[in-house]
């Protein structure tokens, strides 16, 4: 994931069936990035949306008892967050449907939820994976369209986001409120997941020119070799005698202060700066050779369905 944002370098990230719990989520740590809003289930498995954003970017939370009210695990699972880039302001709602999910029931919560924030909000993006494929004429098909179309809302992908040896569909997409004229849509395969990931890049005059904010900072400390031996060697010199002295009631505090005053000298607080699309260092030539490599297989087994292609492209990923 790390490596795929800092070669795409997106300003906002919606993941669908992150399978992350909320303890996990609040522990999630992806350099330049930081979490926006989210679902997590809590009685199954799976499932779950997120959106993320860099830290430069205006954002907060969208309260709605309604909404809140319509999330269910596996039938509809939101999350949602209001963003302003310079005068361009949106809504951005992530949502996942389970395949095996009451259809009906999620496209009754879609179309209240269309209502709420179509009315509330000029611009309306909702991202996710609906599990609805718009490659080919269905009930399912014609019944999101009748959904969407009552709002005004429109969706933008029309190209497979999921391949596999026997089928092309499009289930993941954009649905938006406003004119298509100045966007540009993009399918990229990641190989992350069985999905292709989908770019969504909207080109306004009036937004301004935003600087790249390639580098953020964070305070920390530095435990080099010499910085620890040194605070040893000051520990030893101690001779501890104020915490003999103290009162038993004072002597955790009095070891401890002395074990602090130490500890800040030998491990000061710094501030060091974080490229938010600066590769890991783990990330060598050998590795980009064999991610590129592995696409570029993946993209040859979509094209013939090669059993042999297909094999290799698993041992690779090993």
């Amino acid at each position: 994931m790390e490596i795929t944002l800092s070669e795409i370098n997106p300003d906002i990230v919606v993941l669908c069936e992150h399978k992350m719990t909320s303890p996990e989520i609040e522990r999630l740590n992806i350099p330049g990035y930081k979490v926006n809003s989210f679902f997590s289930r809590y009685n199954s498995q799976g499932g779950g949306s997120i959106i993320l954003s860099k830290p430069h970017l205006k954002f907060k939370l969208v309260n709605s008892q309604t909404l809140s009210e319509l999330i269910t695990e596996k039938e509809f699972e939101l999350c949602l967050t209001e963003f302003t880039i310079d005068s361009f302001h949106f809504v951005l709602l992530a949502v996942y449907r389970s395949p095996n999910s009451n259809l009906t029931n999620f496209l009754k919560k879609l179309d209240i939820t269309l209502n709420l924030v179509c009315k509330k909000f000029k611009n309306v993006i909702l991202a996710g994976d609906l599990n609805i494929n718009v490659l080919e004429k269905s009930h399912e098909h014609d019944l999101l369209c009748d959904t969407i179309n009552g709002h005004g809302v429109k969706y933008l992908v029309d190209f497979p986001t999921r391949v596999s040896s026997n089928s092309k569909t499009a289930i993941d997409n954009f649905l938006i409120n406003f004119d298509s004229n100045n966007i540009k849509i993009t399918g990229l395969n990641t190989q992350l997941s069985d999905h292709d990931a989908q770019l969504l890049e909207i080109f306004y005059d009036y937004i301004g020119n935003i600087p790249p904010q390639t580098t953020t900072s964070k305070t920390c400390r530095r435990f080099s070799d010499s910085n620890i031996n040194d605070f040893k060697d000051k520990l030893a010199q101690e001779s501890w005698v104020t915490v003999f002295d103290a009162p038993v009631k004072y002597k955790y505090d009095e070891f401890m202060n002395i074990f602090m005053a130490n500890f800040n000298e030998c491990f000061p607080i710094i501030n060091q700066k974080q490229h938010s699309n600066k590769k890991p260092k783990w990330y060598n030539e050998e590795l980009r050779k064999d991610k590129q490599e592995i696409i570029k297989l993946n993209n040859i087994s979509r094209s013939c369905q090669c059993a042999n292609i297909t094999e290799h492209i698993k041992k690779k990923r090993v």
